[in-house]
């Protein structure tokens, strides 16, 4: 069973803004038989209502947006089978030579970014993907309606409780053969201090670490930024 080419992508309104555009563009120049979905939170919260009702109140008690646009794209994923990216990653080529042939996989972030947050690996939500209802996403639906994550700080509260962090929770969990976690070179090569230097001097004294790359996450982090 392979990943259908379904690219999933999600933003506040269908709208997305002019700066996104490019990197979307971008997928969608090297994936032309691809089918591309924009998801709005309208209709994120429309799909919540007819499919797992018994999520909604979690959903909406979220106290950050950002927490719904996380957990949304795992109940795509599991629902309809298919390949998340988040809007602000630039694809540089075609990524069906790295998946083909798996039924679930998480890109790895930059390893710079380990140490920031004293930690061997870090495993994405930003770009993954898997085949309609895996049972690795079950668990991982299972951990969101489960969870009580509290904390006074936006940014752990966010990582661990819809994040990265609980995603990687999941995965010391619940290791799974069937689970590919792709290397950072391929998918995540730049730091977000790095991807900041990518974005104003475009690949001045980067092409080493580009070369293998298919991907490049920019980290715009809109909702942690100021």
């Amino acid at each position: 069973m392979n990943i259908p080419n379904t690219i999933f992508q999600t933003w506040k309104t269908d709208q997305i803004p002019d700066y996104f555009q490019t990197f979307a563009d971008s997928w969608k120049n090297h994936h032309p038989t691809f089918d591309f979905q924009l998801w709005s939170d309208e209709m994120n919260e429309t799909f919540i209502k007819e499919n797992y009702v018994d999520f909604l109140p979690i959903y909406k008690s979220y106290p950050h947006n950002i927490q719904r646009a996380d957990a949304i794209r795992y109940f795509l994923l599991y629902h309809y089978g298919g390949i998340y990216v988040d809007l602000d990653i630039l694809s540089l080529k075609n990524i069906t030579p790295l998946i083909e042939d798996l039924d679930c996989f998480f890109g790895i972030e930059s390893t710079a970014h380990n140490a920031i947050y004293n930690t061997p690996m870090i495993a994405s939500n930003a770009l993954m993907g898997c085949v309609k209802n895996h049972t690795f996403f079950e668990k991982i639906l299972e951990e969101l309606y489960q969870q009580n994550i509290q904390s006074d700080d936006q940014n752990q509260l966010v990582l661990h409780s819809t994040g990265p962090f609980m995603l990687n929770r999941v995965l010391d969990k619940y290791p799974a053969s069937d689970v590919v976690l792709i290397d950072s070179k391929f998918v995540s090569p730049l730091s977000y201090l790095e991807a900041e230097t990518f974005v104003n001097d475009n690949f001045v004294g980067m092409s080493s670490q580009l070369a293998s790359a298919y991907c490049i996450h920019l980290h715009w982090g809109s909702w942690w930024k100021s």
